[in-house]
């Protein structure tokens, strides 16, 4: 069962959330609903606290993620720099896919859990409190302090959506 889970819209700082949550007790899949389900996830064994950090759940109803266990971190950044990343990753909001994203971050508000601004991922004081509850672990701020600052990307996933929306052009 999947202890907790990050939410937001893609190109928010999701990988570098999921980098900072794998730790030696805990575990966190960046993207895993590529190419699983939330049953499959739930029904996966691990040693330690087991979550997820997913760009997708976003397009889920709140309804649906409200019903799930997990405890959620809710990550909430400006649509406009979104699609500006988006863009410089040769990812075009075509296809009613801006509408989509744009709905989906005024969704992101009906989802219980702990909401913080993307900034505040980057700030100790901030999210240090989410992060201990989102967990149940003690916070480390040096570690906190000395990863602030990497660009953490997670290039296979990035490519695979650019093949899907290459394969739909």
């Amino acid at each position: 069962m999947l202890d907790f889970m990050v939410i937001a819209l893609p190109r928010s700082a999701t990988a570098w959330t999921a980098n900072f949550l794998t730790t030696e007790r805990s575990m966190c899949w960046h993207e895993p609903l590529i190419s699983h389900d939330l049953a499959d996830l739930d029904e996966m064994k691990m040693s330690g606290r087991f979550g997820i950090a997913d760009t997708q759940l976003c397009l889920l109803g709140a309804e649906e993620l409200n019903r799930h266990k997990a405890r959620k971190l809710i990550i909430h950044r400006e649509f406009e720099p979104v699609a500006a990343s988006l863009t410089k990753l040769n990812l075009p909001l075509a296809h009613g896919v801006a509408d989509a994203l744009a709905q989906a971050a005024e969704r992101l508000y009906d989802i219980e859990g702990w909401h913080l601004p993307y900034d505040g991922l980057f700030k100790a004081h901030t999210f240090q409190p989410a992060f201990e509850w989102l967990t149940n672990m003690q916070f480390d701020k040096a570690r906190h302090a000395m990863l602030k600052d990497m660009n953490v990307q997670n290039t296979a996933a990035i490519k695979a959506v650019q093949e899907l929306v290459e394969g739909l052009l």
